[in-house]
């Protein structure tokens, strides 16, 4: 939430800060977006984030962030956006991107999910399936997008499929 893009944005600002590495699930990266992308800047998380922000235009200018995600399915690793939500009565799930906010690099190991419980890779293959039946759905959608959907949809229900199979692994049986 906020809180996690406010606090090391406190500690952190005014020092020499040359990369952010974020490393785990969705949340995590876009917090780790969000997070290179106010630090070198003096607007506030609120004045950028989209729909419940105070609509102060982003300066631009993010500092180079690695992700390293540990679980599948958002994406979060190769895109603009930082996801932002606020639990609660009031709660929000919003973005706040720009294209300097697209990580530097990306280090995607497929056994950081491996080692994840059953359920969080059941979950993680659900995410990605309904990424890939939004894509294919999108009033933006074209033959190339929906291409690169079906391939995935191939690759999902694969992977899905082998490890429904063999939760613990292909060496478990």
């Amino acid at each position: 939430g906020p809180a996690d893009v406010e606090g090391p944005l406190a500690r952190f600002r005014g020092q020499d800060v040359e990369v952010v590495i974020g490393v785990g699930g969705g949340a995590a990266l876009d917090t780790a977006k969000a997070i290179a992308g106010l630090l070198p800047v003096e607007t506030e998380l609120m004045d950028d984030l989209e729909g419940v922000g105070r609509g102060v235009p982003y300066p631009g200018g993010a500092l180079p962030v690695v992700t390293i995600p540990t679980t599948a399915g958002t994406g979060s690793e190769a895109t603009r956006n930082a996801v932002i939500s606020e639990r609660g009565p009031d709660g929000y799930k919003r973005s706040f991107r720009d294209e300097s906010m697209v990580p530097a690099d990306a280090v995607v190991d497929p056994e950081l999910l491996a080692t994840a419980p059953p359920s969080l890779i059941a979950a993680n293959g659900l995410d990605a399936l309904t990424q890939l039946l939004e894509a294919m759905t999108s009033q933006r959608a074209t033959p190339f997008t929906d291409t690169l959907a079906r391939d995935g949809l191939a690759a999902v229900r694969r992977g899905l499929l082998a490890w429904h199979a063999e939760p613990d692994g292909p060496d478990s049986g």
